[in-house]
C-alpha cells in the first residue's frame, strides 16, 4: 500500500505541480489506458 501511495504522490508532483503531463503519464499510466472522454483517444499518447 505504501508503494502505491508513493507512486501516486510522485505522479501528482509531476503532473499537477511541475505540469509535466507526458512524463507523469509515462511514469504511471498503462499503455492500454481507456479514456472515458469520447473526444480524446485511448492510451497515454493522447496526452
Amino acid at each position: 500500500m505504501a508503494d502505491n501511495r508513493a507512486a501516486f504522490e510522485r505522479f501528482v508532483e509531476i503532473f499537477y505541480t511541475q505540469k509535466r503531463v507526458r512524463e507523469a503519464f509515462d511514469f504511471l499510466v498503462a499503455g492500454d489506458y481507456r479514456q472515458h472522454n469520447p473526444t480524446i483517444p485511448d492510451g497515454p499518447e493522447a496526452f
